[in-house]
């Protein structure tokens, strides 16, 4: 393990907070990121909202994702698990749109973790004086072992 929570404090006080990580940890138990310090982080948080011991919940597949490449200066292409998408985008909904970012501990940290190491999971940094707010995404279906109907 890389992290250790087992005696971190939770703040169980603003019930509200607790209900809306809870649902969303319920929704993100559905996926495995290609990151073992996300899916570790992710059992942590599912383990801590709920005031259970640590588990390790995460099955994680080969997804062979291919390498990145560079097109040009301003693009590059990745390929990304549909579940780190999944995953990226409920932690961007708790950690941009949480007003009860003021509490400190230990969710919030691991919120935080999260929401960085999935960033990085899912968008290629060419250089690190770039902003992705001008970014554009694309979406590229390739349908596996599925017969045309």
């Amino acid at each position: 393990m890389r992290f250790d929570y087992t005696n971190a404090k939770v703040d169980f006080s603003n019930k509200e907070r607790i209900d809306f990580i809870y649902c969303l940890t319920e929704m993100m138990s559905l996926y495995d990121s290609t990151s073992d310090e996300v899916n570790e982080l992710l059992n942590w948080l599912y383990a801590k909202v709920r005031n259970n011991p640590y588990e390790d919940f995460c099955d994680i597949k080969d997804y062979d994702l291919s390498k990145d490449k560079i097109l040009d200066m301003n693009t590059v292409r990745r390929e990304v698990s549909h579940a780190d998408i999944r995953l990226w985008s409920i932690i961007s909904t708790i950690h941009e749109n949480n007003s009860w970012s003021d509490i400190e501990d230990c969710l919030q940290e691991i919120i935080n973790k999260l929401y960085f190491k999935l960033d990085k999971v899912v968008h290629p940094y060419l250089s690190t004086k770039r902003d992705l707010i001008n970014s554009r995404y694309y979406v590229e279906l390739e349908y596996m072992n599925e017969e045309i109907m």
